[in-house]
């Protein structure tokens, strides 16, 4: 009777060790996918991650429109990244890039490349969402043009 008692004590104690570590593990939010750690140190608020992972292009602007609509100017050079901040909920993002920094003053002949990436994501009050320009090339007059990648979900520290 006594051994029965301490075998259900001891199968106690292991369940509620799983459930305490499942929970708290389904509480934690890696780095990459927290607000705060591009500067966003209102709560209430999200943030909009794009990297510029490409060697070939530079993103112009970036447009988002959902719970609100918005135009970011501004350049991202090749290899950097911007954090944006936006109120959370559903939008829609264009993510405008070219092989030039920009295509003011352009030439009558002057050959450029130029195109946009689009998606759809939705992002929680407190939490980032990451998107990376990636890959593409231009050889002459041809071109493979980059992909836009959701990478919400990986881990990576490096923007600190």
């Amino acid at each position: 009777m006594k051994s029965r008692k301490t075998g259900l004590i001891i199968l106690a104690a292991v369940i509620v060790f799983c459930v305490s570590f499942l929970v708290i593990g389904a509480l934690y939010v890696p780095p990459a996918q927290r607000a705060a750690t591009y500067g966003v140190t209102d709560k209430d608020k999200s943030a909009l991650v794009v990297h510029n992972n490409t060697s070939e292009f530079y993103v112009l602007y970036v447009d988002v429109k959902g719970e609100i609509t918005q135009k970011f100017a501004g350049l991202i050079a090749r290899g950097e990244y911007k954090a944006y901040i936006l109120p959370p909920g559903a939008y829609s993002l264009t993510v405008h890039y070219s092989d030039r920094s920009s295509l003011a003053n352009l030439g009558f002949m002057e050959w450029y490349v130029d195109g946009v990436k689009l998606a759809d994501f939705t992002v929680k009050k407190g939490r980032a969402v990451v998107f990376s320009l990636k890959g593409g090339d231009v050889k002459g007059m041809s071109y493979d043009p980059p992909t836009l990648e959701d990478n919400s979900r990986e881990v990576n520290t490096d923007y600190d």
